[in-house]
């Protein structure tokens, strides 16, 4: 196994405006608040569980390879590349670019805390 955070990898509710707004406010709303505490649990959570689970794939034999820096900045440059010929083939380049600067400033928040 290669020991590589990448994130928590969770799903997604997608939605067109007319469906949603079939929606009641208030339900919208309660929707909105489960999401947002179910992503805050999972980004507490994931970590310790992850680490949990390598302990015990160890214990079965596992072996874990550590990168080293240069190779992880490697993998990121070939990922992004990759998942970049996404963008306006599999997801519309509008989408795609939202969820490039969404994913952008949360890593450049959460920088200042590790």
């Amino acid at each position: 196994m290669l020991d590589l955070r990448v994130a928590p990898l969770v799903g997604a509710t997608v939605m067109t405006a007319s469906a949603w707004n079939k929606i009641a406010p208030a339900d919208r709303t309660a929707m909105l608040d489960a999401a947002l505490a179910m992503e805050k649990q999972i980004q507490a959570q994931a970590p310790g569980l992850d680490a949990k689970s390598i302990d015990e794939m160890k214990k079965a034999g596992l072996q874990v390879v550590t990168l080293t820096p240069q190779a992880v900045a490697q993998f990121r440059t070939t990922a992004e590349k990759v998942t970049s010929t996404l963008r306006g083939n599999m997801v519309p380049a509008d989408v795609y670019d939202l969820a490039v600067r969404e994913r952008d400033a949360f890593r450049k928040a959460r920088a200042g805390r590790e």
